[in-house]
Formats: structure tokens, sequence, C-alpha cells
């Protein structure tokens, strides 16, 4: 069983490794929530996976997928086994104008850096699945991996 992590609230301190990158703010809220604040869930990241070039493309951080999720439409050359990468196969995410801070590796167990291929659709590339991640820290930020984060 996984151990609970701390959630931090406001703006999360970078560690060696990270990522960060600004969550831009939707223009409207909906109509039953006048004052809220929304962030677009959205952000436009290159993701390196195994040895294929660099691929950037607007990816989801999303607190509810156990597993980083790769668009099968986008990561056609990724060798898997039925959608699975197999573990080991390092993946790097950074900025568009950055380089990569690290990878972190493909696992076997969700939420510890498992990488599946998926049909997401025209309008995502890459999906964080950071439930469960030991790394994940704040409202703002997301994990996409045990050692990846992205602010």
């Amino acid at each position: 069983m996984a151990t609970a992590q701390p959630i931090t609230l406001g703006k999360p301190v970078p560690g060696q490794g990270t990522v960060s990158t600004p969550l831009t703010a939707l223009s409207s809220p909906p109509a039953n929530m006048p004052n809220a604040r929304f962030r677009d869930e959205d952000v436009r990241l290159c993701w390196t996976i195994v040895s294929l070039p660099q691929a950037c493309g607007p990816m989801d951080l999303d607190t509810g997928a156990p597993a980083s999720l790769l668009n099968s439409a986008v990561d056609t050359d990724v060798a898997s086994k039925d959608g699975i990468l197999e573990p080991g196969q390092p993946i790097a995410v950074a900025r568009p104008t950055a380089r990569p801070p690290g990878s972190f590796p493909t696992g076997t167990t969700l939420g510890q850096g498992v990488a599946t291929l998926e049909a997401l659709g025209a309008e995502t590339s890459y999906n964080t699945g950071i439930a469960g991640s030991p790394s994940t820290s704040g409202t703002s930020s997301a994990s996409t991996g045990p050692t990846g984060t992205s602010s």
C-alpha cells in the first residue's frame, strides 16, 4: 500500500530534476462558479522516449491516471509489449526551449514509472499519470515519474 504524501499549497519549491512551466489561466470560469480560478491542465512539454527524437506536444496534468500515457498516434515508433513499455526504458521531459534535467526509467508498478501507449485523441500527446506517485507535491505540480516533476 502506498504511503500518503504531503500536499503543499502554493508555489512548489523546484528540486533537482524539476521541469517548471506556467499553467495558463482559463479565460472564463463555469457559470455556476463565477469566482473560481481554473488553470488549463494542458501544458506544452517535450518528451524524449528511449532513443527516439524529442517530440513536443500538449500534456495533460492528470492526477487520476495510474501510468504515464503516451499517445499511440504520436509515438508510433515506441516499442512496447501489449501497449506497455518494457521496464527500465528512459523517458525525459523538458520545456520546448530547454534540455531535459534528467530522465526516469519506466517501471512495473502503477504510479511508479509505468508508461503505456493509449489512444489519447488529437488534443493530447502525453498524460502525466501521477496517481500514487511519491514525488507529487502541490496543487500546481505533477510528477511524470519517480524523479521527474512538472510544476
